[in-house]
């Protein structure tokens, strides 16, 4: 299966569908001092669901007193469920008020204020929302710049085209890399010039979504070949050049393009069935999905079970990892366990060989802890925003085969919404492989929001 890449509509798509299911979820309040009430009589509680339904009362009270004060109490907060929540509710209001408190909390150091802030301000259209965005873009604060990249991407956005081009040189590859993304999202054909530029310097995540910028706009798949790309852009023919497109490594097709790499495999007790095509009728796709176009073909004959094909593609991936990439993975049923203590190790065959050792003693087990390892993964380097932005990781992957039943948080809806801002927020993309009975929506919104690639292979 060719996996899509997802365009930065689909973030404003998944957002808005999220605040819908937010807000339904709560309760609303008829007049505005009840609800005031309400939020603040549930905004400071020990447990996160109620602090997360408080947020709902000012669904139906669009104006600055309500932003403004959710604003004001989501800077304390660090759950990543309530975090969303204030971000789906802020996202929902239109009014000229909201937005500009929204487009004021853009530029605090508060980061859970912030990253509700500029999330709501990707569903917010304006003339003042589009002159914010593109001052956000060019700061130096790299957070705040890729959720401005991100949200520049984003339909009619007056001058954002032009404040794309320029961070293409920002200093933070994660600015440069959103602003690619957006500029492909964009369609822009005069930003193929500048793309091609950026692929004599760039590397890892921010080349690949340059190489992705490149192909969304000329609507061609030349992959990363620079030679190729230079003909296209300077209006000759790219098929007269003669050089083959570098490939990736993978994991269950899956581009596998970050230098801090996290793989989470779930080994709940279902994963231990056998795969979908143990048949011999399915030989024809068993054999298929075991001969990925980067490295070598995988032993499909061995590969018995659930656990064993996605165990296999682990080991293809961590077999193409290049010099100088480091990568960790999480394996989780009702806990969640790590193979270098959560710390990541460099590529290379020291590390493949502890690889293996442990993935030799790994048994299936009961319990779906899906929002603990996710969380574990993305704030593997801490919690704090900015500690994981410049250490954390840069890509996730994920092999689910059933629906959560465990942890702080075993709603699909929260999780998906939760974690996939968190990842979002921090430019790390989420993909899913889906094995069976998975929770569909639960992939389709987290690999959406967070700008990775669900590869469903109950198809």
């Amino acid at each position: 299966m060719a996996p899509s890449r997802p365009v930065a509509s689909a973030l404003a798509t998944a957002l808005l569908a999220a605040c819908a299911l937010v807000v339904g979820a709560r309760p609303a309040r008829a007049d505005f001092e009840s609800a005031k009430k309400y939020f603040l009589d549930n905004v400071k509680s020990p447990e996160w669901k109620a602090r997360r339904s408080a947020y709902g009362a000012f669904q139906d009270h669009d104006g600055g007193p309500a932003a403004t004060l959710l604003l004001q109490q989501v800077g304390a907060e660090t759950h990543p469920a309530v975090i969303e929540a204030a971000a789906s509710t802020l996202a929902g209001m239109r009014s000229s008020e909201a937005r500009a408190a929204a487009i004021a909390s853009a530029k605090k150091p508060k980061s859970s204020e912030r990253i509700v802030a500029q999330t709501a301000l990707l569903a917010m259209r304006g003339n003042d929302v589009d002159a914010a965005l593109v001052e956000a873009v060019a700061s130096p604060n790299a957070p705040v710049a890729t959720l401005a990249a991100l949200a520049l991407g984003q339909g009619t956005r007056s001058g954002a085209s032009e404040a794309l081009v320029k961070v293409l040189a920002h200093p933070a590859w994660q600015v440069r890399g959103a602003a690619a993304r957006s500029l492909g999202a964009r369609g822009d054909r005069a930003a193929l010039a500048p793309l091609v530029a950026r692929l004599e310097v760039e590397k890892g995540r921010a080349r690949a979504e340059v190489v992705g910028a490149l192909e969304a706009i000329s609507r061609q798949r030349l992959g990363d070949s620079p030679k190729r790309w230079a003909a296209l852009a300077a209006g000759g023919d790219p098929s007269t050049v003669e050089e083959a497109a570098v490939l990736p490594p993978t994991f269950f097709g899956v581009p596998v393009t970050g230098e801090r790499v996290v793989f989470v495999l779930d080994r709940s007790l279902h994963m231990r069935d056998a795969h979908p095509w143990v048949a011999p009728e399915q030989r024809e796709r068993l054999e298929e999905l075991c001969s990925p176009k980067d490295g070598e073909r995988i032993p499909w004959r061995q590969v018995k079970t659930k656990w064993q094909l996605a165990v296999a593609h682990l080991r293809h991936a961590v077999e193409g990892l290049p010099s100088g990439a480091r990568f960790e993975v999480f394996y989780f049923a009702a806990d969640v366990k790590s193979v270098f203590a959560g710390k990541g190790a460099p590529a290379g065959a020291a590390a493949r060989k502890t690889l293996d050792e442990v993935l030799a003693t790994i048994e299936t087990d009961d319990g779906i802890n899906l929002w603990d390892a996710l969380l574990g993964a993305l704030d593997m380097a801490g919690a704090a925003e900015d500690k994981a932005f410049k250490a954390g990781p840069d890509q996730v992957l994920l092999v689910t085969n059933n629906i959560p039943t465990r942890g702080d948080v075993a709603d699909a809806d929260v999780i998906a919404r939760a974690i996939g801002l968190r990842a979002r927020a921090r430019f790390v993309p989420v993909s899913v492989v889906g094995i069976g009975n998975h929770p569909f929506a639960l992939a389709e919104t987290l690999a959406k929001t967070s700008g990775g690639v669900y590869v469903n292979l109950t198809k």
